[in-house]
């Protein structure tokens, strides 16, 4: 069964109330394939992923050219999603990284929701970030 989430789109201007159609999963070959719609401004646009995170991507990646940024958690700057949350969870879930901090049960957040921590990003932005982080757990050379 679909679910509908209310999602707020930043725009040069300001904010435009959108709503995120989380379609159900279809199965190919024992794959998903997460479709997702967002309708916003008049117009609906699509994608599909293997996960819903893939899919908030592939949204994304129709909106940014334009200005538009999703203003939830699985598009906030400081939020990835693990493998095991995307292999097993199907992407619904991602967690809020700190810069030298190991992330926890307790960082995981639903990539629809939205909050007062959100730092909606480019998905360039989003993935420096993600490796910046990845980063600070190295050893130094």
């Amino acid at each position: 069964m679909p679910t509908n989430h209310r999602i707020t789109l930043l725009t040069v201007s300001g904010e435009v109330e959108g709503l995120l159609l989380q379609n159900d999963v279809k199965w190919n070959e024992g794959r998903p394939n997460c479709r997702l719609e967002l309708t916003a401004m008049g117009r609906t646009i699509a994608a599909e992923g293997i996960d819903w995170f893939e899919a908030i991507i592939g949204i994304r990646q129709q909106i940014e050219p334009e200005g538009l940024l999703l203003n939830v958690y699985g598009a906030s700057r400081n939020v990835w999603p693990s493998g095991m949350c995307r292999n097993m969870g199907m992407g619904l879930k991602a967690y809020k990284m700190q810069i030298g901090k190991q992330a926890e049960k307790s960082d995981l957040v639903s990539v629809f929701a939205s909050g007062p921590d959100v730092e909606p990003a480019t998905i360039e932005e989003q993935r420096n970030f993600k490796d910046a982080w990845f980063a600070s757990f190295q050893a130094p050379a």
